[in-house]
């Protein structure tokens, strides 16, 4: 398949796109080979991974525009970007929380029900006068016919901004499915923290700048997992109730649409949607993503962070962090953020995965995180897993030896059906196989400890889960009570088996 999957008309994006497609259709038996693939835009094989994840399969990209919206003071978000000259909205005088402008889709658009799990980025490009201290952040909006909005999500904030122009990426993670109404619109609203003075500050978009949103489809936050669609029926019933042809790769699509259909799973390859059996690897990803352990914020943007117990290992490739809020300037909000660490315990911290360093001006000392946090979200359609089919999740873990438990738990709609810890050790690793047992609302697990091919005295666990609904696993990790300690997930890879 080839053609213009990404509407920037990014020549060389789609380039490599189009040489990729033989190797996407089969994403189960082939390994898609980069090493062949690389220009100036697009240096190294990360880059080009990143880009093609972002930019063909995950995201679904609104463009600002200066027309005016339909909704009075707000301006247009389409999803072509503008062929027009550069604009800017300018605010002279702000004050902190104060909205510099606002985008909205135009009615009846995305037309979705959901916004699905994944990561939410806005690309912006702004400045400020010299008389102040600002970042900007981005709040994102459902609006109903009726007017009403509701938030949805707030992204982390820019590094500081300065007298020139400069490009900003900021992001949030969404955890859970949000729901919507198919005639809601979306709402971007671009905020400032003022941290001194009263600057003036210009945002800027269309033409080159390309500032938008990117909005999730189904990605979690350092995978993708293939599209599926639960059904059954006759052949007839199913070729009607097949999604649009125009149903990205890689987007889960929600079954609430039909009525007898209901046992018969599909995956979109990009080219075709095919009736699914056995076994398929729906999400995988090797970048570590952990909890910090306590530590300080320095200033500066290089070394700008340092922990108080080292790591395993230098993670000089990059790493995500969960970081607690600190007081810095600019603020951390809780959350992950990508740390690129030049030994065990330096590192610098970035707005985001391929974005900027921040440059904090004050920093702070903070506590590491010690309750449990949500680290990779696995949505599932229902009848995803069939009668007797069910999941396979594979991990490895890296942790400081000590008394204290580190823990990565899997918890099914809420309800925990692992939970491994270390203490002593330094790393572990896991396989734990839950499935359905000739019936929607039923499963059982092995309970016995690493890797359950050995003899256990624990009995097989049970839970009462039902797969016949849309539900989300989630893989969580945890410190416990030692804040100091580390935690690492250092890879995953899930498997569906349908059966």
């Amino acid at each position: 398949m080839s053609g213009n999957l990404y509407p920037n008309n990014d020549p060389h994006l789609q380039a490599e796109i189009d040489a990729l497609q033989s190797s996407k259709e089969d994403k189960s038996n082939k390994a898609v080979d980069f090493s062949t693939i690389s220009n100036a835009l697009y240096p190294s094989v990360e880059a080009v991974e990143d880009r093609i994840a972002a930019s063909s399969s995950s995201i679904a990209p609104y463009f600002f525009y200066s027309n005016a919206s339909d909704i009075a003071t707000y301006l247009q978000m389409m999803q072509t970007p503008s062929s027009g000259g550069s604009q800017s909205t300018v605010v002279n005088n702000v004050t902190n929380g104060q909205t510099i402008v606002t985008f909205a889709t135009n009615p009846n658009y995305p037309n979705k029900t959901y916004l699905s799990t994944g990561w939410n980025r806005v690309h912006i490009h702004a400045k400020k006068s010299s008389n102040g201290a600002a970042t900007l952040y981005a709040e994102i909006y459902k609006r109903t016919t009726s007017g009403t909005e509701t938030l949805l999500l707030t992204t982390t904030e820019t590094e500081a901004l300065t007298n020139t122009s400069s490009p900003y990426t900021i992001e949030v993670l969404n955890s859970a499915i949000q729901t919507m109404n198919s005639t809601d619109r979306i709402v971007v609203k671009i905020k400032a923290t003022v941290t001194s003075g009263t600057p003036d500050i210009t945002v800027y978009y269309e033409d080159a700048y390309l500032s938008r949103v990117d909005l999730s489809t189904s990605q979690s936050i350092n995978g993708s997992p293939s599209a599926l669609y639960a059904m059954t029926g006759t052949l007839a019933a199913i070729e009607a109730a097949l999604p649009p042809a125009s149903t990205p790769v890689d987007t889960l699509v929600s079954c609430s649409n039909l009525s007898a259909i209901s046992n018969v799973m599909l995956k979109n390859n990009g080219t075709l949607w095919t009736i699914m059996g056995g076994r398929s690897i729906i999400l995988k990803s090797s970048i570590a993503t952990g909890i910090a352990p306590s530590g300080t914020i320095g200033t500066g943007s290089s070394g700008n962070i340092t922990l108080g117990t080292a790591l395993s290992r230098i993670y000089d490739q990059g790493c995500y962090l969960e970081l607690p809020a600190i007081a810095t300037t600019p603020a951390i909000t809780a959350g992950k953020y990508w740390c690129v660490m030049s030994s065990t315990t330096v590192g610098t911290v970035y707005s985001s995965k391929g974005g900027s360093p921040i440059n904090f001006t004050a920093g702070a000392a903070f506590t590491g995180v010690t309750t449990e946090v949500d680290l990779v979200p696995i949505p599932l359609p229902g009848y995803a897993l069939g009668l007797d089919g069910g999941l396979t999740i594979t991990y490895g873990q890296a942790h400081n030896s000590g008394a204290g438990a580190k823990t990565t738990r899997l918890r099914l709609d809420g309800t925990q059906a692992l939970n491994l810890s270390g203490t002593t050790s330094v790393s572990l690793q896991n396989r734990f196989i839950w499935q359905n047992v000739g019936s929607y609302t039923k499963q059982k697990a092995f309970s016995g400890g690493v890797f359950p091919y050995a003899a256990s005295a624990a009995a097989f666990a049970t839970t009462d889960i039902d797969t016949s609904a849309a539900f989300t696993p989630k893989i969580t990790g945890q410190h416990g009570s030692n804040a100091t300690d580390t935690y690492m997930l250092e890879w995953y890879e899930v498997e569906l088996c349908r059966w």
